[in-house]
């Protein structure tokens, strides 16, 4: 029989900055911070199509298999059929 774990994400996988420091409690400055460190996974959405400006979104599933891969239950994630 083999263990199985499951994980469930309570959010959307990509959430912005101030949402992020919503569901961590950490200042927002303070996630500014970390992701110009690279210590938090990001990607940038354009705002609008006619836009050059963009939005930075946290990769919530990233972190997720991060946090899960430094623990010390062995993990397998599989995508896909």
């Amino acid at each position: 029989m083999q263990n199985a774990i499951s994980i469930n994400l309570n959010t959307a996988p990509f959430v912005t900055v101030d949402r992020y420091s919503e569901l961590t409690g950490l200042p927002v400055e303070t996630v500014k911070t970390h992701i110009k460190k690279g210590l938090i996974p990001t990607k940038k959405k354009p705002v609008s199509e006619k836009s050059s400006r963009t939005r930075t979104l946290i990769n919530m599933f990233e972190i997720s298999a991060v946090a899960a891969s430094e623990s010390k239950i062995k993990i397998n994630l599989n995508f896909g059929g």
